[in-house]
C-alpha cells in the first residue's frame, strides 16, 4: 500500500488519480482484513474479539486524528500536497514493516 501511495503522489491526471485511489484502497483491504482477523483470533483468548475490535477502532480514530492534526500543521507551515502524499507513504511502509515484523507466527505452518 505505501508503494502504491508514493505512485500516486507522482499521477497528473484523473483517470490515473482514480486508478491509483482504486489500487490503494485494494492493497490496504488486503492488508487490513488479515489484521482484524488475526486481531480478533487473539483478542479472543484475552479480552474477546469484541472488546479487541473495539480497542483496535479506538486507536484507530485516535491515529486518523493525530494525521489530520499534523496534517493541518503541516499545511500551514507549508507543505505541498506531493510532499505530504510522499511522506505518507513513506510512514505507510515504515508501519506495515513493523506491524507484519510483530505478528505471531503462523500455527498452521509447520
Amino acid at each position: 500500500m505505501g508503494l502504491c501511495i508514493l505512485v500516486f503522489s507522482q499521477v497528473d491526471n484523473l483517470w490515473a488519480a482514480r486508478i491509483g485511489l482504486i489500487a490503494i484502497g485494494v492493497c490496504g483491504g488486503m492488508f487490513m482484513v488479515p489484521i482484524n482477523a488475526a486481531l480478533q483470533e487473539i483478542g479472543h483468548k484475552g479480552i474477546g474479539s469484541g472488546g479487541a475490535v473495539a480497542l483496535q477502532n479506538f486507536f484507530e480514530n485516535l491515529a486518523m486524528l493525530v494525521a489530520v492534526g499534523t496534517y493541518a500543521s503541516a499545511t500551514k507551515l507549508g507543505a505541498g500536497p506531493v510532499s505530504s502524499i510522499i511522506a505518507v507513504g513513506v510512514l505507510v511502509l515504515i508501519a506495515t514493516f513493523v506491524v507484519s515484523w510483530h505478528l505471531p507466527p503462523d500455527p498452521m505452518k509447520k
